[in-house]
């Protein structure tokens, strides 16, 4: 491998890193990580990334000032983490991990418009809409937006250690086959699907206009997203590697 390796106790090869670094060098690779990052999406080509990435960009752009916004566990919060810019700092951000990370999000999401009295924006996983859905029974009294991320169940697995255990569909990822259109229906919420960034802003502008509660399902299919997520993570890694060898270089010179 041409990735270096540094093997030692974790807490003194840390204290040793951070005294061989002059403050001034640390902090220009903080600098230009945090630049990397913000820089983190074009390295692959727009249909080469995930739909979730390009569809939370859309959003951050799109979100009416100060809005609530309920960020689910899971992939979500990680996708959301990564995606969102910070640039428009008068977004209200809340997350609730449940007992099992995805209890309960239904019910946060539609509380926060109801404490807040403004329409709320509520991010979460299909397996997550399911897990709570009687939360949906609340609908007719609040008015949210709610992107679900329809990926056939706990995808997050699919970039654990779990990804290689046989029983990883059945006891992992379980893929419920449930109809998110059947459970709008059943609620009366106003639905629409999104399988593109853009078919997804259009569906975002319209949800505003939405008295009540308005789902936007995001199609994702798992393969592509679980190949896209690997290729942006190798290009990340490659990425951060050259970061710090230019960094190391420049604080070498300095030194002498």
């Amino acid at each position: 491998t041409d990735r270096p390796v540094l093997a030692g106790d974790l807490a003194a090869t840390l204290a040793a890193l951070a005294d061989y670094l002059p403050r001034s060098a640390s902090g220009e690779l903080c600098k230009q990580l945090r630049e990397r990052a913000r820089r983190a999406g074009p390295i692959l080509a727009d249909e080469q990334q995930p739909i979730e990435f390009a569809v939370l960009a859309e959003l951050e752009k799109r979100l009416p000032p100060a809005s609530p916004v309920f960020v689910g566990n899971s992939l979500v919060v990680r996708d959301a983490d990564f995606c969102f810019s910070g640039d428009q700092r008068d977004i209200r951000l809340f997350g609730n991990r449940g007992t099992s990370g995805i209890d309960g999000n239904v019910s946060m999401a539609l509380g926060l418009a109801a404490a807040s009295g403004q329409r709320a924006v509520g991010l979460l996983g299909d397996l997550a809409l399911f897990h709570d859905s009687n939360g949906l029974l609340m609908s007719g009294h609040v008015a949210a937006t709610l992107v679900v991320f329809a990926n056939g169940g706990g995808q997050i697995f699919r970039t654990l250690p779990q990804r290689e255990l046989r029983d990883l569909e059945r006891l992992w990822v379980c893929d419920t086959g449930l109809k998110i259109a059947d459970y709008c229906r059943l609620h009366g919420l106003h639905h629409a699907r999104a399988e593109t960034a853009g078919e997804f802003c259009a569906a975002f502008e319209a949800s505003l206009g939405q008295p009540n509660v308005s789902l936007i399902e995001i199609r994702v299919d798992p393969a592509d997203s679980t190949a896209q997520r690997d290729a942006l993570s190798t290009a990340l890694a490659k990425q951060k590697m050259r970061t710090l060898r230019s960094v190391a270089r420049r604080s070498l010179r300095t030194d002498r």
